[in-house]
């Protein structure tokens, strides 16, 4: 959605009289539209040791296809991975 660009909605009034009343837009459906299947995996886990310190890690992997209405477009695999000991 983020490419659209215009939206445009119409009503036709098959009477002669004049017609009031509410619109309500509840669906969008696109013809042709482009499917694409996208996956993230996200993995995060700590650990304490009493007396010790405390360690984890965490691991973040999102692909190409993988999109969201609020993310940015970049055609590029993510890969990020952290670990801590402390």
């Amino acid at each position: 959605m983020s490419s659209v660009a215009q939206l445009k909605y119409g009503v036709e009034n098959p009477n002669t009289t004049d017609a009031t009343g509410e619109l309500w837009i509840d669906e969008l459906h696109a013809a042709d539209s482009q499917n694409r299947v996208g996956y993230a995996t996200a993995f995060k886990s700590d650990f304490e040791l009493y007396g010790w310190g405390t360690f984890g890690a965490d691991a973040h992997n999102v692909d190409r296809n993988f999109e969201t209405f609020t993310s940015a477009i970049t055609n590029q695999d993510r890969h990020e991975q952290n670990a801590f000991l402390t």
